[in-house]
């Protein structure tokens, strides 16, 4: 009997996946489909470019100069940040969904699990506020704190795919 955050017995390994080629490359791109990325990117350049128009505005370089650095770091920063994003991301994904790596998942009526090539992953079912697909990914958004999982979309069943947002 294995004992994980209290949880008792693991849910039994249900489904089994192993990754082929590409598949770390496409979980990238997925992660490019998350509406998180994207606010992020948009307020952390927002800020940066509202602080240097500002700056330039203050310091008697006029409106249009302003207005038009503003623009500049607000192209640049977005573009860098995805960027770094898509890097991030992608060498994670190399690692995770190495051709042959092997994922498994399992339910039962309190818990899911998932288990990857780092570890083991326990989430509880009213934990989960939205599964969305998203290319071979799922997006499960956890109710609290609010985390943002991409998980291999052949793990599970289509009815998952269906739960609604509570």
């Amino acid at each position: 009997m294995s004992t994980t955050n209290g949880a008792g017995t693991l849910p039994p390994i249900q489904i089994e996946w192993t990754a082929r080629q590409g598949d770390a490359r496409r979980a990238t791109l997925t992660s490019l489909a998350t509406p998180r990325l994207w606010a992020r990117t948009v307020g952390i350049a927002a800020v940066f470019a509202t602080i240097f128009a500002a700056v330039c505005i203050a310091t008697g370089s006029g409106w249009s100069l302003g207005l038009l650095i503003g623009v500049s770091v607000f192209l640049v920063c977005s573009v860098a940040w995805i960027g770094a994003a898509l890097i991030a991301a992608y060498f994670q994904n190399r690692r995770m969904l190495a051709p042959g790596a092997k994922w498994g998942a399992g339910a039962d009526d309190e818990f899911l699990r998932v288990d990857s090539p780092a570890s083991t992953v326990l989430l509880r079912r009213d934990s989960i506020r939205s599964v969305t697909p998203v290319g071979g990914q799922l997006v499960m958004l956890k109710a609290s704190p609010k985390t943002v999982r991409l998980l291999p979309a052949a793990l599970f069943a289509q009815p998952v795919w269906t739960l609604e947002s509570r």
